[in-house]
């Protein structure tokens, strides 16, 4: 029942921004996680007395944004904390989903980050996971509960209507075939046709070449969607490769914004405006969308059905 539940909140605007959506949408108060950092660097957390009733179904949400390592070991002192009230359900929503991309072993003997972390937070004792926009949906297999991926794009294709585009003369295009079901459901809410670009990545260097899928771009107002922007690399090659084909414009959607050092330089490439998701502490120069109603209405789809 929503009114045995418990939001908690960890650091951060983006979690208090979207644990107090999600608080909104169940009728109860959230409750903010006691934080610190001690002078050497270690992390304090302390669970609120309010937040101590046994049984309840408790949903903490906590971004695993940058300080990445440090954010996902106070979700694992939470959930050590937590097990001693044996609740009935212990939740973790994480709007950005850190270590993600690495999802399979693609050179022999590396790591598989991905199923690492959701291993790791289910043994922790979480039992359902939620994260907006995962690089692969297949990834969530790796945790063994309930785990889901919310659907960010809505709220974002509503923002691209507003400012004039959708309809025909939009394309919407995925930067590779991996991707294209992110442009298939975009261009669904535009009621635009989609395409997708063929990419090929060195798995060595890291560099990445695209090679052009007959697009027709000309004359059109271009969407680049894709589920991050981190260094800018893959995302300016897309757009200046639509740009010689004769887009009129070229504007970016992505959910999560990460926009690394030395990202904005390769983004100055004819992109007229990047729309994302706010996942992520806002960058400059990126037009921010709020999809915590949205992703929170889709939580409560998921885990308040039964």
């Amino acid at each position: 029942m929503k009114e045995n539940t418990i939001v908690l909140y960890g650091p951060g605007t983006i979690a208090e921004i979207h644990a107090k959506s999600l608080s909104k949408n169940l009728g109860v108060e959230p409750v903010r996680l006691v934080h610190k950092i001690f002078p050497d660097g270690e992390s304090y957390v302390r669970i609120p007395e309010e937040a101590l009733r046994p049984g309840n179904r408790i949903i903490l949400v906590h971004n695993l944004e940058k300080p990445q390592d440090k954010r996902i070991f106070e979700a694992l002192l939470v959930a050590h904390r937590l097990q001693r009230l044996n609740p009935a359900q212990l939740i973790l929503y994480t709007p950005y989903m850190a270590y993600s991309r690495q999802d399979k072993e693609f050179l022999p003997g590396e790591a598989v980050s991905a199923q690492a972390l959701l291993e790791t937070l289910h043994n922790a004792g979480y039992t359902d996971f939620a994260t907006i926009e995962i690089h692969k949906p297949n990834t969530l297999s790796y945790f063994p509960g309930q785990a889901v991926s919310l659907d960010p794009f809505m709220p974002i294709a509503e923002k691209l209507l507003d400012n004039g585009l959708g309809g025909e003369r939009t394309l919407v295009v995925s930067p590779d075939l991996g991707a294209r079901h992110r442009a298939t459901r975009l261009a669904s809410m535009l009621g635009s046709p989609s395409d997708y670009l063929v990419k090929r990545r060195d798995r060595h260097t890291g560099e990445v070449i695209v090679y052009p899928k007959e697009t027709p771009a000309k004359g059109r107002h271009i969407v680049i969607v894709d589920d991050m922007i981190a260094t800018g690399g893959t995302m300016a090659r897309a757009a200046r490769l639509l740009l010689n084909q004769g887009a009129e414009t070229v504007t970016a959607a992505v959910a999560h914004a990460l926009l690394v050092k030395g990202a904005k330089p390769l983004l100055d490439c004819g992109i007229q405006k990047i729309y994302a998701a706010n996942t992520l502490e806002p960058r400059s120069n990126v037009k921010y969308v709020d999809v915590s109603d949205y992703a929170s209405q889709q939580i409560l789809e998921v885990f308040y059905t039964s």
